[in-house]
């Protein structure tokens, strides 16, 4: 007969106090106990006390955190404390860290500066269309150059419709940035349009008035001589204030076929501007003359003392020998004087956009539009009716003449109706 196996022994229960294992409503077996369990969903979490100054400080620090995490910034988007010069701010560090221009930054920052005085400081979903709108009406009832610091404004003139356009597109520019960075909770100018650019032909000199502008700095002084190289380059390389300003010895090419000098320009890139024999010359005369220059600087176009010629002194010297002249005009009028020389001697567009350093045709398409006297003198040359000669049946130069006039009298109009 088999023998049964020994079962098992009982596993011994360790004894449990309940009392010592229930913890803030959790049971001691961890099952039963639904009691204490539903105690503990009933428990309220207590609120913090916001007259107490820790506690306060504790949820502000908190609120920061997350505002941080959510929004990379400590106040959350719409903030009353997102005024405009808070946006101006943060879309500045975000243009230098970009690497727009400080022209650019400069245009902006001007834009912004005009809107403030106009509203006042307000927060950023304060600007709203409508308001952009009685803006656009302000701007236009500005001068130019108002309030600028060495440019008398001219009474009877006002902005034109393309400086109203950039201020407004400057501003829309830092609205679509701070959206786009998630430092505004949204761009209240999405759908606002700017006013239109409108089309205008580009102030130029002519001849003429070139020649005597030229011939008002006496050259026999260095400093004067110093002012004609420059306008000389100004019209020769058909370059920008700030670039011939920033021309410098060590990127100024002298020895090749075709002269020319780089520097860094608008947009950031590296524009090459290219300049004439004759322009050859007369920089050449001008180093061998030019004050010694001071520790470090290379620039071209020097001071007495050696330190750089800047924009604004630029800017002044010709605007000086314009008022000796009797011309009003400013450095950009030689760029469009020499783009407009450039197709007036056979030049074509195409290379025009190259030296001009234009992104587009588009850009080089302005100075298409000829004045009216260069208009009827093409016409009186390229007429092409007149190259088909004399028509049969055409009436005689003199007799036709005479014929027009007397159709062309009021008079003899009101004489035919009446017979």
């Amino acid at each position: 007969m088999a023998e049964s196996l020994p079962s098992k022994p009982p596993t011994a229960q360790p004894s449990v106090n309940p009392a010592e294992t229930d913890v803030k409503g959790v049971p001691a077996s961890g099952v039963k106990g639904e009691e204490k369990g539903e105690k503990m969903n009933d428990t309220k979490v207590r609120e913090p006390d916001m007259n107490n100054p820790e506690e306060r400080a504790r949820v502000e620090r908190v609120k920061r955190a997350l505002n941080i995490l959510a929004y990379g910034n400590e106040q959350p988007p719409g903030a009353p404390d997102h005024t405009l010069s808070w946006g101006l701010s943060q879309w500045k560090i975000i243009a230098r860290a970009d690497g727009r221009s400080e022209k650019t930054v400069e245009g902006v920052e001007g834009a912004i500066k005009i809107l403030k005085d106009f509203l006042g400081d307000v927060p950023l979903m304060a600007v709203t269309s409508q308001e952009m709108r009685r803006f656009v009406i302000d701007l236009r009832q500005r001068q130019p150059w108002q309030n600028h610091p060495y440019v008398k404004p001219q009474a009877n003139k006002l902005l034109s419709p393309g400086a109203v356009n950039n201020r407004v597109r400057a501003i829309k520019s830092m609205f679509s940035t701070l959206a786009r960075e998630r430092l505004s909770e949204e761009n209240p100018l999405r759908d606002y349009h700017a006013p239109a650019a409108g089309e205008s032909i580009p102030a130029t000199l002519t001849t003429e008035q070139m020649t005597l502008l030229l011939s008002q700095p006496d050259q026999k002084r260095p400093e004067q001589f110093r002012d004609f190289v420059m306008m000389c380059m100004f019209y020769d390389a058909k370059c920008r204030l700030s670039e011939l300003a920033a021309m410098s010895i060590d990127r100024l090419d002298l020895e090749s076929e075709v002269s020319s000098f780089t520097v860094l320009g608008k947009g950031g890139r590296w524009l090459t501007y290219y300049f004439s024999r004759q322009g050859v010359k007369l920089l050449h005369r001008y180093l061998a003359t030019r004050p010694a220059p001071a520790l470090g600087v290379t620039s071209v176009f020097l001071r007495y003392d050696g330190r750089p010629l800047t924009e604004e002194r630029m800017y002044r010297q010709v605007r000086h020998y314009g008022e000796k002249a009797g011309i009003k005009v400013h450095p950009h009028m030689f760029r469009h004087s020499g783009a407009r020389e450039h197709l007036r001697h056979g030049g074509n567009l195409a290379e025009l956009m190259v030296l001009l350093n234009h992104r587009t045709l588009r850009s080089t398409m302005i100075y298409s539009k000829l004045e009216s006297e260069d208009a009827r003198r093409a016409m009186m040359r390229f007429s092409p009716l007149d190259a088909l000669g004399n028509l049969p049946g055409m009436v005689p130069k003199k007799k036709r003449r005479r014929e027009l006039t007397l159709l062309a009298s009021p008079l003899q109009l009101m004489r035919e109706l009446n017979t």
